[in-house]
């Protein structure tokens, strides 16, 4: 089953700096519930996990790499920049396989934000976090040549497609045999956590109860292209590939030139409006239904609102009413390559959102279909998946203590406080913490001190 998260960020310090992260209503939702995307700032914490709310493009991330990583890691991520012999520690050659295969992007994106000192590397803060993250996928295009790449998309396209589907998102014909589903090669957070190290493994030997061993079905070098295909769908693919279709060797060379040629223009960092895809002529359709996930009766008339991003500044918003049979279509609507759609609807005082469509290729028609639930005050269906504690020592005086919490709830009702003003979840914290500050709030807004 898969379950929604909630993520809490609890910081406990003496001199503290806010926390910038967003969450939507304050509810627990239950599985599939995916609440109203907010706009990304800046990182001030520097423990925080955020991932990317559309896949990050390697394109883009070519010419902030030029400006700001390519002085000490060189062109190539070689660790040969022009900087790096002033450097007492060699630069890590972040280009080089041995170096990018054992790595996770959420460890590169990490580094990005809050820098490595120990190795004279400074925080990229004035980044945003949309730009880190393009800057994560050029990276790993640098040891993925392209004809690795298709290699591995033909290679996925023959072998893989009927358990993993053709756009490696699980849902292959075979999938209904398996007891656990595949996993979605474009689900953000999972690919952020995995390295080419952990593909080149499953391939070789399998995954227990449902995936084979394929050792004896592939040579060495295949299995490594087979890694860097299903990295790649994580990513932005060249605008030159087809929609659900694997690149060519020729494709995939020319959206290497064209970067490269992108990388040797851009001495400077590039301000983030100019990396913004050029905008071309596509109008089509947004289509979708409102289900209740309880079961419980949809509301006639709901107004459904339909949200537009170009990297994460929000250009369209439209809203309709649903019909009888709780549809709704968007008609007209301008879709240039690379922006982003999600449809929301306020039910019973929460939001709920649609999954996240990227327009790629010339799409013309979108289905963004919206699950609500009903709501409850019983929380006994919550549990902690996951509990994380970050320590920073912020001075000879001072421990800054975040806790993340990661909350599920695998009901079938979306939980809320009992009353207006109460809690919906409470916290112990240590004795004597003090300067309390919370992911997204204040105390007295939407967080409560309770006795």
């Amino acid at each position: 089953m898969n379950l929604s998260r909630l993520f809490f960020l609890t910081t406990l310090v003496i001199l503290l700096s806010a926390c910038d992260l967003s969450l939507a209503a304050d509810v627990t939702p239950p599985p599939d519930q995916i609440q109203e995307p907010a706009v990304q700032g800046g990182l001030d914490a520097p423990s925080e996990l955020l991932y990317p709310l559309v896949p990050p493009d390697p394109s883009k991330g070519a010419a902030i790499f030029t400006g700001k990583c390519a002085p000490c890691h060189g062109t190539d991520g070689f660790g040969d920049g022009p900087r790096s012999v002033g450097l007492p520690n060699p630069v890590a050659a972040i280009g080089t396989t041995g170096v990018a295969r054992e790595s996770t992007p959420i460890q590169w994106y990490t580094v990005i934000s809050q820098g490595n000192i120990d190795r004279f590397m400074p925080p990229f803060q004035s980044l945003t976090r949309r730009q880190r993250w393009d800057v994560v996928a050029y990276i790993y295009s640098l040891s993925a040549p392209p004809e690795s790449v298709a290699e591995g998309a033909a290679l996925f396209q023959a072998a893989c497609t009927n358990c993993h589907g053709e756009g490696g998102k699980g849902d292959g014909p075979h999938v209904y045999t398996f007891s656990v589903p595949p996993p979605d090669f474009s689900d953000q957070e999972y690919m952020a956590a995995e390295s080419g190290v952990d593909f080149y493994k499953a391939i070789v030997g399998g995954i227990l109860p449902d995936m084979p061993p394929f050792e004896d079905q592939f040579s060495e070098n295949e299995r490594w292209a087979l890694s860097d295909y299903i990295r790649s769908l994580a990513f932005v693919p060249p605008v030159s590939a087809a929609v659900g279709e694997p690149m060519t060797t020729e494709q995939a060379s020319e959206s290497t030139q064209a970067a490269a040629s992108t990388t040797t223009a851009a001495p400077s960092p590039v301000p983030e409006e100019t990396l913004t895809s050029p905008e071309t002529e596509n109008i089509g359709t947004v289509n979708g239904v409102v289900i209740n996930g309880s079961g419980g009766e949809v509301p006639v008339g709901m107004q459904v609102t339909l949200h537009g991003y170009d990297q994460i500044q929000q250009v369209i918003s439209q809203t309709i009413a649903i019909d009888k049979d709780g549809a709704f279509t968007f008609q007209d609507v301008e879709m240039p390559q690379g922006h982003v759609f999600v449809t929301s609807v306020d039910y019973a005082g929460t939001m709920y959102g649609s999954d996240v469509a990227f327009v790629n290729g010339e799409i013309d028609s979108l289905e963004l279909p919206v699950k609500i639930y009903d709501t409850t005050t019983n929380d006994s269906a919550l549990f902690v998946e996951r509990l994380h504690y970050f320590f920073e020592l912020v001075d000879e005086g001072t421990m800054r203590v975040v806790e993340l919490h990661i909350i599920s709830n695998p009901g079938d009702k979306t939980l809320i406080a009992a009353s207006e003003g109460q809690p919906v979840v409470t916290f112990e914290l240590p004795p004597d913490a003090n300067n309390l500050d919370l992911q997204d709030g204040a105390l007295g807004e939407r967080y409560v001190i309770t006795t």
